[in-house]
């Protein structure tokens, strides 16, 4: 079924995902959208990450959710068929996720983790990375992200420098195999320049929010140019979309729900996405959107 409102296109196709199937976007290739169903994540040469996925990120909540919600969503996530889950050092929940990941019984390989090097830890790649391994109880991560461009501890190199200081350390990660694929977050298409011309790999996925009220049509464009997967996160805007009138009705029309829209027509722009949720509702109704598409 497809709904149009003022060039607000979201489409619902009627080929479903069966069990065990999980719709992949590849990483590094020319094509920024080439997609197909994996189930193996590491029974291939090549690194094709799930285009939709939760995301642990609790900051918003109070001090007592942030201790309590993470590990029974990543648990519900997984046994509802979530494969990718994004943490970050920053997040606080890359112990919580080993957890539910222990307590499910969710083979390794059949799972894609993301974590990000924070701002603080410039310039220490390799040290962080072992340790966000032992938090999540893991050998090694699907990808790794420098998580924000512009370092809190640059020493006296500019911006630029350490940037590219730090994304050679990625780089040897990934050469030494410890990591499956590397790339950023939050960066704009200028720190996506600079980098590429002062390295050698280029960024698998660039990390930001995509929504339909920050669009970031710039950033995606800049993605796309240059071979990198755009990942959203905040693809509801915080709640705020699932407001919007327009979105409402979109909702009304197809018989989903406003969080449903807004995550296919994420999905529909090429657009990775990772929401994050906590109730077994929340996360059980987004991924209904991982219709093939």
């Amino acid at each position: 079924m497809t709904c149009v409102c003022q060039r607000f296109i979201v489409n619902f196709g009627m080929d479903r995902l069966h069990g065990g199937e999980t719709l992949c976007v590849r990483l590094g290739s020319s094509d920024p959208w080439e997609t197909r169903i994996v189930e193996n994540f590491v029974d291939t040469n090549e690194v094709w990450m799930p285009v939709w996925g939760l995301g642990m990120s609790y900051q918003q909540e109070s001090a007592a959710n942030r201790r309590s919600l993470p590990t029974p969503a990543a648990f519900t996530a997984l046994n509802e068929g979530y494969r990718l889950f994004d943490t970050a050092s920053r997040y606080r929940t890359e112990e919580a996720l080993g957890a539910a990941i222990c307590s499910s019984k969710v083979p390794r390989e059949h799972l894609f983790i993301t974590s990000k090097l924070w701002a603080a830890e410039y310039g220490r790649a390799n040290t962080q990375y072992e340790e966000q391994c032992r938090r999540i109880g893991t050998d090694y991560l699907d990808c790794y992200l420098i998580h924000w461009p512009e370092p809190w501890n640059s020493q006296g190199k500019s911006n630029r420098e350490s940037r590219a200081e730090t994304w050679r350390q990625l780089e040897l990660l990934l050469e030494s195999g410890k990591c499956r694929s590397i790339g950023v977050s939050n960066f704009l298409p200028i720190h996506l320049e600079q980098l590429i011309e002062d390295c050698t790999i280029t960024p698998h996925i660039n990390q930001f929010e995509y929504n339909p009220l920050q669009q970031s049509k710039e950033i995606v464009a800049s993605c796309r140019e240059q071979g990198i997967v755009a990942q959203g996160y905040c693809p509801l805007a915080k709640g705020n979309a699932l407001r919007v009138p327009l979105v409402q009705e979109m909702a009304s029309q197809l018989g989903k729900s406003p969080a449903q829209v807004l995550l296919r027509w994420s999905l529909q722009n090429n657009v990775a996405i990772i929401p994050k949720a906590s109730s077994q509702d929340h996360i059980r109704s987004n991924k209904d959107v991982s219709t093939k598409v």
